[in-house]
């Protein structure tokens, strides 16, 4: 009989804390839900995450450079810039607490073309 498990307590296996599971990453659908809603013709020119908690709350915040190459490029990157930061995004376990239009930038190409970039950034915590 030992003095940590006496008979009359029976012993139980042990169970990690939630806490102690490995970290889940919302970056890539953080990146794929973006690219959704921006539509055809956008793309990711950079992106990056770093860990991020708080007392309460653990996720990642996300810089994101979204550049529109189209005829439509300006109007499009305008409307985004509108509509982006109240958007609903589906990634499970996951909310977008925060995301805002940091910068807004547009021209022309060499050959004309227009072009768009939206510098975003964005707040994602765990979903207990």
């Amino acid at each position: 009989m030992s003095r940590l498990a006496p008979a009359d307590h029976p012993r139980r296996p042990y169970r990690p804390l939630a806490r102690s599971l490995p970290r889940r990453d919302p970056h890539g659908r953080l990146m794929s839900c973006i690219v959704q809603i921006a539509g055809e013709g956008a793309v990711i020119d950079a992106a990056s995450s770093r860990p991020w908690a708080s007392a309460t709350f653990n996720g990642s915040r996300h810089s994101i450079d979204l550049r529109f190459d189209a005829p439509d490029a300006h109007a499009r990157a305008a409307s985004l810039a509108e509509t982006l930061p109240e958007a609903d995004f589906a990634i499970p376990g996951f909310i977008v607490a925060d995301l805002a239009v940091d910068a807004q930038d547009q021209g022309r190409g060499e050959d004309g073309r227009p072009w768009a970039l939206l510098r975003l950034s964005a707040l994602v915590i765990e979903d207990w």
